[in-house]
């Protein structure tokens, strides 16, 4: 690294010691490689995943942040390409949504984009996803939002598709209430943002199953919350998130 700070920062390492951006920059490549390859042949990456997992728990901030985004994007099968874009929201759409109607498809699928995870690495790689889920009381805030994008992901993918224990799912689903409730605005609006990655109906089932809007501990009273944050970028997002709802 380059040793430079955000002054908004709360961060407690420096990097100076670390990696010099070049080092970064190869081993964000390299990352990108691991995602697709644990899209196209898992098996492979045996060797990989211990490697990422000590990542998770190096000194250097950009490590750890990568080791995050690269594991939580593993665990969503989310590729090289990125993630698909997130669903549409639309109030004035006719007819209203019903819970009960059939989510239609988007209408250009990009096989390049679509989450695809042909395991569960939560199962296959217990221990590297343990160390993963303690991301999110990491001590430097750009791990926590890292980390609250990640389970984002992974909750509106349904990791890649092949699914969540209910253990699973209820884990991150109460950490998206805790971090909806960090002390670091970067943290708080990174998991209202979280919350937009899913259709109105998994709002409603998964994120709704801690209660609504009225019920205290529930992803709705944060994000209600959230509307009346004492800081502006967090209170217009989930104003403009809670108004589409």
């Amino acid at each position: 690294s380059n040793g430079q700070r955000h002054a908004d920062d709360s961060d407690d390492e420096d990097g100076t010691l670390g990696p010099s951006e070049a080092d970064l920059r190869s081993l964000r490549q390299a990352h990108l490689l691991i995602r697709e390859l644990w899209r196209a042949a898992p098996t492979v990456l045996s060797n990989v995943v211990p490697q990422l997992d000590a990542e998770l728990s190096a000194d250097n901030v950009h490590l750890r942040q990568i080791a995050t985004e690269t594991i939580g994007d593993m665990v969503s099968g989310i590729g090289a390409a990125g993630p698909p874009p997130p669903p549409s929201l639309e109030p004035a759409a006719y007819p209203p949504i019903k819970l009960l109607d059939d989510t239609p498809p988007p209408a250009v699928e990009n096989v390049l984009t679509k989450p695809y995870s042909p395991q569960s690495f939560a199962q296959i790689h217990h221990a590297a996803y343990r160390n993963f889920v303690g991301r999110k009381n990491d001590k430097a805030a750009i791990i926590r939002a890292a980390w609250i994008s990640a389970a984002g992901y992974i909750l509106a993918t349904s990791a890649g598709g092949i699914g969540l224990s209910r253990e699973e799912e209820n884990e991150l689903i109460k950490a998206l209430y805790e971090k909806l409730n960090d002390s670091e605005e970067k943290v708080r609006l990174a998991a209202v943002q979280a919350v937009e990655l899913f259709d109105f109906r998994d709002i409603v089932l998964k994120l709704g199953a801690l209660g609504g809007v009225e019920k205290t501990g529930s992803i709705f009273a944060s994000l209600a919350d959230r509307s009346r944050d004492k800081k502006p970028a967090v209170r217009v997002e989930a104003m403009v998130l809670l108004a589409k709802l």
